[in-house]
């Protein structure tokens, strides 16, 4: 019943995802990568995952979040903690840190080149820093 839940608003916390995912069950592991964006949550009973997942939408602290059942990662065990699991190889997203002084657009006009860019967003810490 682990789940992997990505574009959290960097203010989540784990008080505030729990409050929200504990509609679906009760909860018995969460991580929240507070200023990163995403976290896991571990339901007690594996199908309330599978219920929570049913919901197609989700939102937390206002953000619309992507909710996803987490895998482990090629060659890890079971063992370990969150840091081990991602979101299933499907996802079309990608993170691209350091991107310094680019906009939006910058990012976009660069990366179109490989592809369709639905979407792209350089997330600004409170002092301005990408």
């Amino acid at each position: 019943g682990k789940l992997f839940l990505g574009g959290l608003d960097l203010q989540s916390t784990k008080e505030t995802v729990s409050t929200y995912c504990s509609k679906w069950g009760e909860i018995s592991d969460i991580v929240v990568m507070e200023g990163r964006g995403f976290g896991f949550v571990t339901y007690a009973v594996p199908e309330n995952a599978g219920t929570f997942l049913s919901q197609k939408e989700h939102t937390i602290d206002g953000r619309k979040v992507e909710a996803k059942a987490a895998v482990p990662r090629p060659g890890h065990g079971e063992r370990g903690g969150a840091s081990q699991y991602s979101a299933p190889q499907a996802s079309t997203k990608m993170f691209i840190g350091g991107t310094g002084d680019l906009d939006d657009e910058q990012l976009k006009t660069y990366f179109a080149q490989f592809g369709e860019i639905t979407d792209a967003a350089i997330v600004k810490h409170p002092d301005g820093a990408s």
